[in-house]
């Protein structure tokens, strides 16, 4: 047998201290030094009382799962749920796309996703009144990504793209009829907005992952960052996808958006930093989306919503509890696509469907 771990081994051995200062905590120049003397000094203590004003939360989450079939065709499954006090809506779409582009299908699936999240939590924002709702992801990335897709027809959609947006403004706008504070949690970030922030450019050469800065010059500490006010900024294309620009009746809708707080935030010693991206209304702020760049805001003003995002704190594996809750419910296991959504597949069309050779290799019997 080929000895892949002694290989291995001696492989990072041999680059072990180029690869230790991917984890260092001392800068490895001045622009580090810098970043480190400004995350330092936008660092917050966690607030130590707590909230005064309780709402009820609920959170939405989804879930999909594409297959190739043995025909070049794709089978496409999404499913959203939103769940809280007294509250449990569900949405699912099902889809087949034909044609041999698997990129095509996947770029389908994500969307068709993120549509019936923003789609289940808008129809049902009247039950929601008052309380706070959370998504999982980032709103403002969202934004700025769905803003230049290019139309996208499948299946029932004419355009996914439009359906897309339009369930997203939906659900910003009830919300500030609604007096919902709309909150998004991402458990991950590989964006540098901080580190732009903290340096005041947008130099790719000086730009560093803000998942980085905050794990190597923090030393784990809890505690938040100043909030980010974008306003334009946040609106920029992103994505490979960029290149359609907005039509006239979707940027009507968005120069009446509140422009966005994001900040960063870390529950407990250790633990990965959470990215929080909350609606300006949430907070306090009238400043439009479209009024202005960017700007840094007051970390008092968000320093409710990390008491609640503290209060929702399950430790390292339950970052939040409501979107944990509403993620083990709304996951979608292989066993239950591969079986019972295949199976409802076959008896629906009268054909024999499976999978492609290559899924099939990976598919347990």
């Amino acid at each position: 047998m080929p000895s892949f771990i002694e290989q291995y081994a001696s492989e990072i051995r041999a680059k072990s201290g180029r690869f230790a200062e991917c984890f260092g905590s001392v800068p490895r120049n001045d622009v580090e030094r810098r970043l480190a003397d400004e995350i330092a000094r936008n660092w917050m203590p966690l607030p130590q009382t707590t909230d005064p004003r309780p709402r009820a939360t609920f959170a939405v989450d989804g879930a999909s799962a594409s297959r190739p079939l043995m025909n070049g065709a794709s089978f496409l499954v999404c499913q959203s749920l939103l769940a809280g006090k007294d509250v449990e809506e569900s949405m699912v779409a099902v889809e087949v796309v034909r044609g041999g582009d698997v990129r095509d299908a996947n770029r389908g699936l994500d969307r068709l996703r993120q549509f019936l999240e923003f789609r289940i939590a808008a129809d049902h924002l009247d039950r929601l009144a008052g309380g706070m709702l959370l998504i999982d992801g980032s709103l403002l990335s969202d934004l700025s990504h769905m803003l230049y897709l290019r139309p996208m027809r499948l299946g029932g959609y004419p355009d996914l793209r439009a359906a897309l947006i339009g369930a997203y403004l939906d659900l910003v706008e009830g919300c500030r009829q609604r007096n919902i504070l709309l909150v998004g949690v991402a458990k991950s970030s590989r964006d540098s907005m901080l580190c732009e922030s903290l340096l005041d450019t947008t130099s790719p050469k000086d730009r560093l992952c803000d998942a980085e800065i905050l794990h190597r010059f923090l030393g784990g500490a809890p505690g938040y960052t100043r909030p980010i006010l974008f306003g334009s900024d946040g609106t920029s294309a992103r994505g490979d996808d960029a290149g359609f620009e907005p039509d006239d009746a979707i940027m009507s809708r968005v120069q009446k958006m509140p422009c966005f707080a994001v900040f960063y935030v870390r529950l407990a010693q250790g633990e990965d930093a959470l990215r929080v991206d909350v609606t300006g209304d949430g907070i306090g702020c009238t400043e439009a989306l479209l009024s202005f760049k960017r700007a840094w805001g007051d970390a008092d003003a968000v320093a409710p919503v990390v008491r609640r995002l503290v209060s929702q704190h399950g430790g390292a594996s339950v970052y939040n509890a409501p979107l944990y809750a509403v993620d083990r419910m709304v996951r979608l296991s292989s066993q239950t696509v591969d079986g019972a959504y295949m199976a409802l597949l076959r008896d629906a069309t009268g054909h024999y469907v499976m999978a492609d050779r290559g899924t099939r290799r990976f598919t347990r019997g």
